[in-house]
Order: structure tokens, then sequence, then C-alpha cells
């Protein structure tokens, strides 16, 4: 009895243990995505957005934010999960230390400007560059 407990307790761990759920990304979504990169070819990630135009900034879906710079540049910005509000018309706060722009490993929220209430965050994982040739 004694050697089937630790086993029971390590079953029960790994039953709580579960992979993360793939990133899905909508129909909508995903013209939106192909239409920022039209024409575009992926760079080298990044570690830092170099600089930012709030202006500039297009909702992708709850994990995914493109910055534009001018018409060549467009820089893809992939959240971890717990931003997906951003679907629902709030908006992100990002909290930077370094750059002029959001960079890896930066916290972001998502905020009822309404109420201020923050809804959700998330951590900046990878930042992917897409510039036109030429």
């Amino acid at each position: 009895m004694r050697l089937l407990a630790p086993i029971l307790v390590a079953m029960a761990v790994a039953s709580c243990a579960t992979a993360p759920e793939p990133a899905t990304r909508g129909a909508e979504a995903q013209r939106n995505f192909e239409r920022l990169i039209a024409g575009k070819t992926a760079g080298a990630p990044q570690t830092c957005v170099p600089t930012i135009n709030t202006s500039d900034l297009t909702i992708i879906d709850g994990r995914t934010i493109a910055y534009r710079l001018g018409s060549r540049t467009t820089y893809i910005v992939h959240l971890s999960g717990g931003c997906s509000g951003l679907t629902s018309g709030y908006t992100l706060v990002t909290e930077h230390f370094g750059g002029s722009g959001p960079c890896r490993g930066d916290a972001a929220r998502v905020v009822d400007l309404t109420s201020r209430i923050p809804v959700g965050s998330c951590i900046v994982n990878q930042i992917v560059p897409y510039t036109q040739a030429g």
C-alpha cells in the first residue's frame, strides 16, 4: 500500500497538467493578418519594436497585434494567452522597460477604458518584422 500511494499522487498531479491549447485564428483575423503581411518577407525575430505610433497598432486577434512602421515594415507581435479580450473592444496597455516600443518579455494588460478595470494580461512572446523588398 505504501508503494501505491505515491503512484496515485503522481497520477493525480499529472492529470492536472495539460498542454497549452494551440492558438486558433478566425477567418476574418486570418484575412487581416494576410493583408498586413502581403508582399512582405518575415525577418529574424527581434527583441523590441524600435518605435511605435499607437495609431499604427492593429489588433489581429487575442494573441497577435501588429505595428506598422511606414508602408514597408510591419512588426507582428505574438502574445501569450490572457489577452483575448482585445477582440472585445478593450485596449492593450503595455509596460515596457527597454526601447521605445514593446519588447520580448514585457507585460501587457487588456483594460476596459470606461471603467479602467483590467480584464486580462499577457506577455510579449515574439516580435517578427515583415519587410517589403525594394
